[in-house]
């Protein structure tokens, strides 16, 4: 029976999905369910995985989706086994965030909109909790190792626009890290995901390990928020390069170091990404860096904490680094410690802290729920990034220069402020938005003369 379901499941990899294309995945699917089309996707996210072959982008339907589904392998040794994870494939794309069939435009895409989960609560039967208790709640002893592995994979594995919720590694010396993403020796990319509510004995939410110091993790748009890890509660990295940009990094809870982030002997790059709310036990409330390279800017780490530090070392801290630098971040306690230029120590003033909205207030308009909104005081981090960087999809008025934050560069940016009404007249030259056409315009033009990209 065995050598039969692998003979038919090789036939329909041949069949199927041979030449790469759009693979669909719709758990409302009641068609042929081999992926060739939204009426006839994959009702599970499993089985398009493992039919997707080279080229291959696979669009999958907002849903939940867990790594023991599959209308192919649904016996007892697959149905409820931990071990179970979707395996991330080079030179495959995963999309979620799709409408699906529940909708008239099925392709329409929109991942805030059209939750797309991918779950390690293989019971549906996780009970609310702490962050502190995720890794010995008993009602998860059930849920997932690790829900994504990515172990092996180069940079053109891709995960893009899902929820990573529920993964549990909590089996010392078996399976204790990484319950949302484990990666060994592999290099995928990750783009606006959301991880919460994973738990490992290291590494949370993300674990990546290379011994060769070949690899490389890129993390862009995603947020972390209530994972728990001894170490690194949202991401653990040893041995490879970590490179994050635009991530918010919220409420986590180590009982170690690394209250969001730990990196080890590995090279760690932030930028425009926001650190705030999260818990060390030990040291590093916001980072904790062992060795490598560090590189920060336009990031702000606010408002972590850890028990037996003081000052900006609750925020970060940093041992036996091979270089550190630092430039135009907000940082809580800042002392100039590690040098760098145009960093502040000034409250950033959140538009919600304990919500985990990091806008930036503004009297000048802050986006809140597709609109915008006027705040009573500016935040500090606005207009207050690297100078010779590009302000990216920043709306008008953006002072001609980038704000701090994991909004900075970007459509829902906080507006510049210059002390009277919000200026509605765009102006031929005018590049800082303040209705004027004068030297600070030239200063910016001059900035950025011959820019390209």
């Amino acid at each position: 029976m065995v050598m039969l379901k692998i003979v038919f499941l090789l036939l329909m990899m041949l069949s199927c999905v041979a030449s790469g294309g759009i693979t669909y995945v719709d758990n409302d699917a009641n068609g042929a369910n081999n992926g060739l089309s939204w009426s006839d996707a994959y009702r599970y996210l499993q089985d398009g995985l493992m039919n997707a072959t080279a080229g291959t982008e696979i669009r999958v339907a907002q849903g939940t989706y867990k790594p023991d589904q599959s209308d192919f392998f649904n016996d007892k040794i697959w149905l409820g086994n931990r071990g179970n994870s979707f395996e991330l494939k080079s030179d495959v794309v995963i999309k979620g965030g799709f409408a699906g069939l529940s909708s008239t435009i099925p392709d329409r895409r929109d991942p805030s909109k059209y939750e797309t989960i991918l779950s390690g609560d293989l019971n549906s039967d996780d009970a609310d909790m702490e962050t502190s208790e995720l890794y010995r709640e008993l009602s998860r002893i059930e849920n997932s190792y690790n829900i994504v592995t990515g172990s092996g994979v180069d940079e053109t594995a891709v995960l893009d626009g899902f929820m990573i919720t529920g993964g549990n590694a909590n089996v010392k010396y078996y399976r204790e890290r990484g319950g949302g993403l484990y990666v060994l020796n592999g290099s995928p990319r990750i783009t606006g995901c959301i991880f919460t509510e994973n738990s490992a004995d290291t590494g949370g939410a993300i674990y990546s390990y290379d011994e060769t110091g070949k690899s490389n993790l890129k993390l862009e748009n995603c947020v972390f928020v209530r994972n728990f890890g001894s170490g690194g509660a949202g991401c653990f990295v040893r041995g490879i390069d970590l490179v994050l940009n635009n991530c918010i990094f919220h409420s986590n809870f180590s009982d170690d170091e690394g209250g969001a982030i730990y990196s080890r002997d590995g090279n760690l790059k932030l930028s425009n990404s926001t650190l705030s709310g999260n818990y060390a036990d030990s040291s590093g409330g916001g980072i904790y860096v062992r060795g490598g390279n560090v590189e920060f800017v336009n990031s702000i780490l606010w408002a972590n904490e850890c028990d037996d530090l003081t000052g900006e070392l609750v925020q970060i801290r940093i041992s036996y680094p091979l270089s550190v630098i630092i430039n135009y971040c907000c940082i809580e306690d800042w002392s100039g410690r590690w040098g760098g230029n145009g960093n502040i120590g000034s409250d950033p003033c959140f538009a919600n802290f304990e919500a985990g909205d990091f806008h930036l207030m503004s009297q000048g308009g802050r986006w809140e729920d597709c609109t915008w909104v006027i705040d009573e005081v500016t935040s500090p981090c606005i207009d207050a990034g690297c100078v010779s960087d590009p302000v990216g999809l920043e709306p008008f008025a953006n002072g001609g220069r980038g704000n701090i934050g994991a909004y900075g560069c970007t459509e829902q940016a906080s507006k510049s402020y210059f002390g009277k009404v919000p200026c509605e007249t765009i102006m031929a030259g005018d590049i800082n938005g303040d209705c004027k056409v004068d030297f600070a315009d030239i200063a910016i033009l001059s900035n950025n003369w011959l820019w390209n990209k």
